[in-house]
């Protein structure tokens, strides 16, 4: 799953959200959030990832003994749609020029 979603967030230019338990060193669950958001390079394509975590209602001590990650679920982010510029018309002493 992991995989895939990478493989999307690249494909799409679009950043990828994870939803997982992070498994402690005491074997209990803590939930997070990742994002693996696609960074352009010099040729304007997608070809590095940048990735971040949010442990979900714990505070930062509870998220340093970190021994694995399950990966539950996967969604693209929301992104806008894309609108065009409303056409307008400039003139010049009546002549329209663009």
């Amino acid at each position: 799953m992991v995989h895939r979603g990478l493989a999307q967030a690249f494909r799409e230019g679009r950043p990828m959200i994870f939803s997982a338990d992070m498994e402690m060193e005491d074997g209990a669950l803590l939930p997070a959030e990742i994002v693996a958001a696609p960074l352009r390079g010099p040729t304007g394509l997608p070809d590095r990832l940048l990735g971040l975590y949010q442990p979900l209602g714990a505070d930062g001590d509870e998220a340093k003994d970190v021994q694995g990650l399950i990966v539950r679920a996967m969604t693209p982010a929301a992104t806008p749609p894309v609108r065009r510029a409303a056409l307008t018309l400039a003139a010049v002493d009546g002549r329209r020029i663009a």
